[in-house]
């Protein structure tokens, strides 16, 4: 998961909640906090904008949404759910939603004279850590759209992600409509696949008509047609990930044309400022953003968009070129350089540096071993106003300095908030691996006290920055190179620290009359605190340092703390509930997930209001005779039922139970089938062992039913069957469990038999000439079979066990020996060589 970060400089981190949801998105329960303790707002925070969830299970609907804390410790609301929602452990090939291969732009350039040729590209889209080392690429396209006399100069040409892999590929017509694209690709090392990225460009010439169609790509079923597949990076074997497809609509024309981000009708270096500067909030997006600036299909429009708008319009390729290895793009290509080195971090930092108030200064920006950086994007956040910071001036490091590269920059402030917002965009790498300045910030200090920030730091936080490579690769997540961020600030020389004002009240709700104790937990700075005021929110106060209060009258009541010292004030908020009467609490839970095989484990919610006091306990029963104490159990079910559970919540005022019937639901699993066999090819008659290999699930399997293609059938669990005639035959196995439920495994084409070998019938009539001829001794010989070769072989008369060949194969049924000695034919049998059946005499 990926979020904005949050544009305050003091935020201490972020909560991540998921829920499980139906396709549509309508969630099931309520969001629970995936990092530290669940029940803890505070346990665990996330200091990146980006978390890797490890936790879902494979084909679940999820939505997460995201809490921030302040450096006070004041927790935000939730965000709006994410959307759509996303399917664990799930992998989906796609083409784009549409693409107009009539209009001129990226996706479009000039062969020849009278040829161009449009890209068509086909990418992926991933929602968890997974690689692949091979795939099968299969669709259909509309012939209408394709110029017909240009498909045999069709080519697919690789992406950063599938560059180095080798790869071959075929189009051809399924009928006068339809056109049928095959790529297969293979590679040693594992290719990530996070996020979206392009897989392959296919490069058609357009037919000229304006007519729009569907883009097909093929679903891959077992067994009964072969399609789109993607291999994981297993060893020994790899094994096939779990995919979906999507398809596309392909146009002869559009209204957005690629690259043509700000709309005005070229392709020019004005589109790579207008993406800059939309992405640092400059300009506002037109309908068309999605489809013409989008131009590496990740689903974001940013500095990776402007690099390959900039290197198309530098003539430069915006894929890597058709035969390229991963070793040639190393300096380059962020994909690359992760095949060949896996432990690699790029850091991002934001120095210190001191300054004086009023002073103007100086704050760079380095990245260290990240040299394939062509573009990138930054937020920073910094605290403004008089106790802060005024921002002056973004340049490029010498290391971004080229003659093409291009930066927008956009500075908001909001009160004591200030957010800085840059893109960088350049057509080539940055070379450069050691710590290396890529960006010099300008500051004023404003300040003359800093009484919120440690050590006399004035924040500048490294809120988020994404690289980029030359072919718009952006790595993410836990990727190598992924940069680590470090933020920096100014310290303020010799300057006075005001105080930090805190505090703590306990109980912060409860029934009137409430008796609240108000704790100071104020930092002083650098001067002692010399006085408290309080004020309780009712009209009452107080002026010592940790006062008790007794609220009479419900209501909700804010109690504020200033704390004063010889260099200044600050102050500090809480809210105070105080209820009408005691109220008993009102039991609420909830679980995931509801249903699965065994053993289930299932994660329950406590979701119980707890009325005018706390709860005290919590009693569950889980259905299966389990039982808990905690707040939050985790509880395993071992064996197939539906099972009522229930949870009894108790407070000082008294105690409630809720109870769901039939809320968890642990269902059979059925076996599996699988088999192996031996030989799987020779000769007629061909016996052939086949060995069982099926796992059973719930309930053990009773019964085996083998068909072999042949028309031969087996009840056996390890059956022997004999083949007696050739053929190519697809072998099945249905496998039923003691609970009647069953599963079937087919190989296709697995037992391959031959023909058995029958030698011919030997020569007859063989004669030899008398020796007489100075030319050698003529043999002659018949045979009543047509199409055969011979070899004539020489030996002693009568002693044929020391003969030796004087011929080599010949078709005729006449040999001439220049040795002049005895020669006679000898009878023999027959081989098999890679190609054909050869039948011979010696």
């Amino acid at each position: 998961m990926t979020w904005d970060p949050n544009p305050e400089y003091n935020i201490k981190g972020y909560n991540l909640y998921r829920v499980e949801t139906d396709k549509a998105g309508n969630q099931r329960g309520t969001p629970t906090k995936l990092n530290g303790d669940p029940a803890d707002v505070y346990d665990g925070l996330l200091q990146d904008t980006e978390h890797m969830d490890y936790t879902v299970l494979k084909g679940r609907y999820y939505v997460y949404m995201v809490q921030a804390i302040s450096a006070a410790d004041r927790p935000s609301g939730l965000s709006e759910p994410s959307d759509p929602p996303v399917k664990g452990l799930w992998l989906t090939v796609l083409f784009p939603e549409e693409t107009h291969i009539g209009e001129e732009g990226v996706f479009l350039w000039d062969r020849t004279e009278t040829t161009n040729t449009t890209l068509i590209p086909i990418y992926a889209e991933c929602v968890y850590h997974a690689s692949t080392t091979g795939m099968g690429i299969a669709a259909y396209l509309p012939a209408s759209l394709i110029a017909a006399d240009g498909r045999e100069d069709i080519e697919v040409l690789t992406s950063g992600i599938t560059a180095g892999m080798e790869y071959s590929y075929n189009i051809f017509p399924v009928d006068a409509n339809t056109l049928e694209l095959r790529i297969s690709a293979a590679g040693i090392e594992g290719r990530p696949l996070f996020g979206k990225g392009t897989l392959f460009h296919v490069a058609v010439n357009p037919s000229g008509e304006t007519a729009c169609d569907w883009m097909y790509l093929i679903e891959n079923i077992p067994g009964v047609q072969q399609g789109v597949i993607m291999y994981d990076d297993r060893l020994p074997w790899p094994e096939l990930l779990d995919t979906d497809t999507e398809n596309g609509i392909l146009c002869g024309h559009g209204p957005c044309m690629h690259g043509d981000a700000d709309g005005d009708g070229d392709v020019d270096f004005d589109d790579v400022d207008f993406i800059n500067d939309l992405c640092v909030r400059l300009v506002e997006p037109h309908a068309c953003i999605p489809f013409s600036a989008d131009i590496n299909l990740d689903g974001y429009v940013d500095a990776a968009d402007a690099t390959l708008i900039l290197r198309w319009l530098n003539g430069l390729d915006i894929t890597p070129p058709a035969g390229t290895k991963a070793g040639d793009l190393v300096h380059e290509s962020f994909t690359a350089a992760a095949l060949l080195k896996s432990d690699i971090e790029s850091v991002a930092e934001v120095e210190t540096v001191e300054g004086e108030p009023g002073e103007t200064v100086e704050v760079f920006v380095t990245l260290s071993n990240a040299q394939q950086t062509a573009g990138f994007a930054m937020t920073l956040a910094y605290q403004a106003g008089e106790e802060g910071l005024s921002f002056e001036d973004a340049v490029l490091g010498e290391a971004m300095k080229a003659d093409d590269t291009r930066i927008s920059v956009n500075n908001e402030v909001e009160d004591d908030k200030g957010v800085v917002y840059v893109v960088v965009a350049g057509s080539a790498s940055m070379g450069k691996r050691e710590e290396t300045p890529i960006l010099r910030l300008t500051f004023t200090v404003n300040a003359t006290s800093v009484p919120k920030s440690e050590e006399g730091i004035i924040p500048i936080n490294m809120a988020g920055i994404r690289l980029s490579d030359a072919y718009g690769f952006e790595p993410e997540f836990d990727a190598p190179y992924a940069p680590t961020k470090i933020s920096g600030g100014v310290k303020v020389k010799a300057l006075d620290v005001g105080p930090m004002a805190q505090f703590n009240a306990s109980p912060s709700s409860g029934a009137a009359p409430l008796t609240v104790q108000f704790t100071d937990q104020s930092t002083p700075g650098t001067s002692p605190i010399t006085a408290w005021a309080w004020d309780f929110g009712d009209g009452a106060s107080s002026t010592q340092q940790n006062p008790t209060h007794t609220y009479e009258e419900a209501g909700t009541y804010a109690a504020t703390l200033t704390v004063t010292t010889a260099v200044g004030s600050d102050s500090d908020e809480l809210s105070i509930t105080v209820t009408g009467e005691d109220t008993p609490p009102t039991a609420a839970f909830s679980a995931t997930p509801f249903s699965g095989g065994p053993p289930l484990v299932v994660a329950f919610t406590d979701e119980s209001a707890p009325g005018s006091d706390a709860i005290t306990a919590w009693a569950w029963t889980f259905g299966d005779g389990g039982t808990s104490t905690q707040q939050n159990p985790t509880h395993t079910y071992a064996s197939v039922g539906t099972y009522d559970v229930s949870l009894t919540v108790t407070t000082s005022v008294g105690q409630d139970t809720a109870t769901k019937a039939a809320y968890i639901t642990v269902e059979p699993v059925g076996p599996t089938a699988a088999f192996d066999a031996s030989p799987r090819s020779g000769m007629a008659p061909l016996d052939v062992q086949f060995t069982d290999q099926s796992t059973a699930g719930t309930s053990p399997i009773t019964s085996w039913a083998w068909t072999f293609g042949d028309g031969g059938t087996s009840t056996q669990q390890n059956p022997t069957h004999t083949y007696q005639a050739a053929g190519v035959y697809s072998v099945a196995l249905t496998v039923t469990t003691a609970d009647g439920t069953d599963n079937t495994a087919e190989r296709l084409s697995y037992v391959t038999v031959d023909e058995a070998c029958v030698p011919p019938a030997a020569p007859t009539n063989v004669t030899a000439s008398d020796g007489t001829d100075p030319n050698g001794i003529v043999v002659t010989w018949e045979s009543a079979e047509t199409g055969l070769e011979f070899r004539v072989y020489r030996a002693a008369v009568n002693d044929f066990t020391r003969a030796y060949p004087m011929s080599n194969w010949i078709a005729e049924t006449q040999y001439t020996d220049t040795a002049m000695a005895a020669t006679e034919i000898m009878r023999g049998g027959c081989f098999k060589d890679d190609t054909y059946l050869h039948t011979t005499y010696y």
